[in-house]
């Protein structure tokens, strides 16, 4: 592999770029419901538009990132497809109570498998905006992972406004990194 198949800072997806913007758009939205106050009011009163929020902008930027990536040496196909499909049944969890009850946590718990090798691949095979793609793809489900949990293990000392800024300042960079290579 030489290096002009390794630094990418661009992706053609074929997608229109007022697409890629909705997607992005989408995705701020989602970032700043993921405060706590509004994310337990979503949860409760709207679950449908939460798990809509929570999914649509990521799998239509995921699925510019596939095609975009397909011309490349290694593609990483398979993860897409699985990053994708991860994120299709999250929304089902998200929007339909009785279906979270069942599959949430296998779902939550399948989402590290596939985006920490996602991300690693990414960071490893790529330079350019595709390294950093990778470098907060890891981030970001490091954090959302696991910031509730130190959250909860540190609550009397870890106040849930630096839960929150942390949380939707990581979802607000993310979702830009991700825009960056594809627009």
């Amino acid at each position: 592999m030489d290096n002009t198949d390794t630094n990418i800072n661009h992706l053609e997806s074929g997608l229109k770029r007022w697409i890629i913007e909705a997607a992005f758009a989408i995705m701020v939205i989602s970032a700043i419901c993921t405060t706590t106050s509004i994310l337990n009011w979503m949860r409760a009163e709207q679950p449908l538009v939460n798990a809509l929020l929570q999914t649509l902008g990521m799998v239509v930027i995921y699925w510019a990132y596939l095609r975009g990536m397909k011309k490349l040496s290694r593609p990483l196909t398979t993860l897409w497809w699985l990053a994708i499909t991860l994120n299709l049944l999250g929304f089902l969890c998200s929007a339909f109570p009785a279906v979270d009850s069942v599959f949430g946590l296998p779902v939550a718990l399948a989402l590290q498998p596939v985006y920490l090798p996602l991300g690693t691949g990414l960071l490893m095979l790529y330079r350019g905006r595709l390294m950093h793609t990778g470098i907060w793809m890891i981030v970001r489900i490091l954090v959302v992972s696991y910031m509730p949990i130190f959250y909860d293990v540190l609550q009397p000392h870890f106040p849930l406004l630096l839960l929150d800024v942390i949380t939707v300042g990581v979802e607000l960079i993310y979702a830009w990194v991700l825009r960056r290579a594809l627009v």
